[in-house]
């Protein structure tokens, strides 16, 4: 039927549609046949639109490799940016095979390559929890300290994602224990946030700063103050934790508790020295999502602690939870328009 629609003058280049194009959408749909018709009748291997962005991007989200070799054959830009992932080397991490992923580096697909989503083609392998592709891109110069995307880099991915075996990858390789970005600010935050304590006594034996400031949620203790973790709170606090430190949406871990109405952690908080009037003052750096302060306002903490009953503990927590999903920004996937007569599936 293409075959006739074209000899009767169909525009082999015609735009629109989710697809974009055909050849794109040959591409998606592994259709190694259709493709290969369509570039013959003159296709453009470099047209770009639709949801995939590219042929070659659409390709290798789909996973196939021939497709891809074909494409690449007749001259398409292996670093060509579109789609929902930024590059066709994103696109091949989340498609899920490796011998694709090598393919494209061995065409000299940049590894650096930022996506504002996911950051780099690092930081993908690792939310796929894929210790084979960062291995593979670490050899091959990805650059382990990268800034961008949600997570900030490939370790507070890694922590976040809960992949210790990954985690001590990067550690081992130079990770920066205190680089700072993405919503937690810091892989220490990150793993407060998911009351990890195997990984944050990792990232402390490993040079990661107790009391580096930023953030949201402004520091690690304060996070754990939220999560309503006595355990977290109580390995930060012996680890040297500043239990008075100002920033962040909170300002103190005292009030963040309070926030919470967790009797059991305000009373743990105050028996370690928490100051029970404090100031609010303008947060330190990375202030992603941080409400505008009011540094001359003060909170009596410790008369607000008196009104809270054992009754009420745990009460904050569904807000809480929303708060700290949200933050840790899973940016999933979106889901894949089904292939022609198949389910839908999420990639």
């Amino acid at each position: 039927m293409v075959k006739l629609l074209l000899e009767k003058g169909a525009d082999v280049h015609a735009q629109g549609g989710y697809y974009g194009n055909a050849l794109q959408a040959a591409a998606l749909n592994e259709n190694e046949a259709m493709v290969k018709l369509l570039l013959e009748k003159g296709a453009d291997v470099h047209a770009q639109g639709g949801s995939y962005g590219n042929a070659l991007y659409a390709a290798a989200l789909a996973g196939n490799i021939v497709i891809v070799e074909i494409l690449l054959e007749k001259g398409a830009s292996v670093n060509a940016i579109g789609g929902h992932y930024g590059h066709a080397l994103h696109a091949a991490v989340f498609g899920g095979k490796l011998a694709l992923v090598e393919l494209l580096i061995q065409k000299e697909a940049n590894v650096n390559a930022q996506d504002a989503n996911y950051g780099t083609a690092l930081q993908a392998a690792v939310l796929q929890g894929r210790e084979d592709m960062v291995r593979i891109l670490l050899s091959q110069g990805a650059d382990i300290n990268a800034q961008g995307g949600h997570y900030g880099n490939a370790l507070q991915a890694a922590v976040l994602k809960e992949h210790e075996a990954i985690v001590r990858i990067l550690i081992s390789r130079g990770a920066n224990v205190n680089a700072q970005g993405g919503r937690f600010c810091n892989a220490l935050q990150a793993a407060a946030a998911k009351e990890n304590l195997a990984l944050a006594n990792l990232l402390l034996e490993h040079g990661a700063d107790v009391n580096i400031l930023g953030g949201h949620f402004g520091n690690a203790l304060q996070v754990a103050a939220i999560t309503g973790s006595q355990a977290m709170v109580n390995l930060l606090l012996e680890k040297g934790a500043n239990i008075n430190a100002q920033s962040g949406k909170h300002f103190t871990a005292l009030q963040a508790a309070m926030s919470e109405k967790n009797k059991a952690i305000i009373e743990l908080l105050l028996e370690n020295g928490a100051n029970p009037i404090s100031e609010k003052i303008p947060p330190a750096d990375c202030t992603i999502g941080t409400e505008e302060l009011h540094p001359q306002s003060t909170w009596n903490t410790a008369l607000e602690a008196e009104q809270v009953e054992s009754t009420e503990v745990g009460m904050g927590s569904s807000k809480r939870k929303r708060d700290l999903e949200e933050s840790d920004h899973d940016a999933q996937p979106p889901t894949v328009r089904p292939k022609w007569g198949s389910a839908s599936k999420e990639t």
